[in-house]
């Protein structure tokens, strides 16, 4: 895996809610590597959507966080793992690395319109 990625609506009650459906570019683009990209679906608890958790609601929450000097408002938001969540990503953050992938065939053309004579 290359990338490791959680998604969710929303990380806890007070949280500025996401439209998992704005993520339509980023799917494409793990969709053409599926065994290079992880995608984690997060629920957290007691907050409604469409999206259905791969994990418990307590895997990973958010949280209002009051620390001065932190944010220019009163309290930031933090997200906070579970014991479960760090241990998945430390083990990704251990696992050993896949070696590179090697583009055969490049999508975006080498040379611009004007220089093929089309224009």
């Amino acid at each position: 895996i290359d990338l490791f990625v959680y998604i969710a609506e929303t990380w806890g009650k007070g949280d500025q809610p996401m439209n998992v459906g704005l993520c339509g570019k980023f799917f494409e683009y793990c969709e053409a590597m599926p065994d290079r990209v992880e995608m984690v679906m997060l629920k957290c608890p007691d907050v409604h959507g469409i999206v259905v958790g791969q994990r418990p609601p307590e895997y990973m929450v958010g949280d209002r966080v009051p620390v001065k000097g932190v944010a220019r408002r009163p309290a930031f938001y933090m997200l906070r793992p579970s014991d479960e969540c760090i241990a998945e990503v430390m083990g990704y953050m251990q696992s050993p690395r896949k070696q590179p992938v090697v583009v055969v065939d490049v999508a975006a053309p080498s040379k611009t319109a004007l220089e093929m004579g089309k224009v």
